[in-house]
């Protein structure tokens, strides 16, 4: 999948399209907030599948996405712990 920025915030996260992959058209939005324990991390993603037969896919490209949305998030938990990085308000 290709990415395109659409809008970044520092230290809070970022906004994103797909550009080149299965949907017609997505925005996804990265959000990172500090906590005292750590930092939450929400991940969301807005999509409509294109091509044939899209309704039909649904199920399974959404099965998919979550899926690999965790995958991304359990290894960036374990990247991040790994370093020993925590947020702080600073």
């Amino acid at each position: 999948l290709v990415h395109e920025i659409l809008s970044w915030y520092t230290n809070l996260g970022y906004e994103y399209t797909v550009v080149d992959g299965p949907f017609k058209a997505s925005r996804g939005h990265l959000r990172l907030q500090p906590i005292y324990e750590g930092t939450i991390v929400q991940w969301t993603l807005e999509y409509e599948l294109g091509g044939f037969a899209a309704g039909l896919r649904e199920s399974s490209t959404r099965r998919r996405l979550e899926n690999e949305f965790e995958d991304s998030l359990k290894r960036l938990k374990r990247l991040i712990e790994a370093t020993g990085i925590r947020m702080n308000e600073d």
